[in-house]
């Protein structure tokens, strides 16, 4: 959704729901021509906190893919995320995320681990890595839930020439 850059505040509501006290809020100063990402966290100890993230949408070097992780995992600790051709992000913290890492183009299995462990706790089979796009895997669940990681795909378009050119 485009909106103006200015300060905005986001509220998190259950949907139909008319209490005015939302279940969590941000307030953000957009820049003209951003893009973000809003992720809602739960916390350990209850709550939830809006984050936004700035999504850096720039291509890949050729023969390339861009892939970042956010970790929304309650009680894991640090993340590193892995794909065949070895470690694409390292030490990502609770409520936190890594910048891009270019990744070569291919097939196979990303998984995700516990820093500290060589072990994984997530894993997507069969991931297909194409060029022209951006990765973001959403790592949710934890505290006595399953991971979850929810792959979102972002495709860079060429620009579109003025009619008549």
């Amino acid at each position: 959704m485009e909106v103006p850059a200015e300060r905005h505040e986001f509220k998190l509501q259950m949907a139909g729901d008319t209490q005015p006290s939302p279940m969590a809020t941000n307030s953000e100063g957009l820049s003209a021509g951003g893009h973000y990402t809003i992720v809602a966290e739960g916390k350990e100890k209850g709550g939830v906190t809006l984050d936004p993230i700035k999504d850096t949408l720039t291509p890949a070097a050729n023969g390339k893919a861009k892939v970042r992780v956010i970790n929304a995992a309650l009680g894991v600790g640090k993340l590193d995320l892995y794909y065949p051709n070895g470690k694409i992000a390292t030490g990502v913290g609770v409520d936190s995320y890594s910048s891009y890492s270019e990744v070569a183009l291919g097939q196979g299995t990303v998984e995700i681990r516990r820093a500290d462990k060589k072990v994984d706790v997530a894993r997507i089979p069969n991931m297909n890595l194409e060029a022209d796009k951006l990765y973001t895997l959403l790592v949710m669940g934890g505290a006595g839930h399953a991971l979850t990681v929810i792959p979102v795909v972002d495709q860079l378009a060429s620009p579109v020439p003025p009619s008549g050119q």
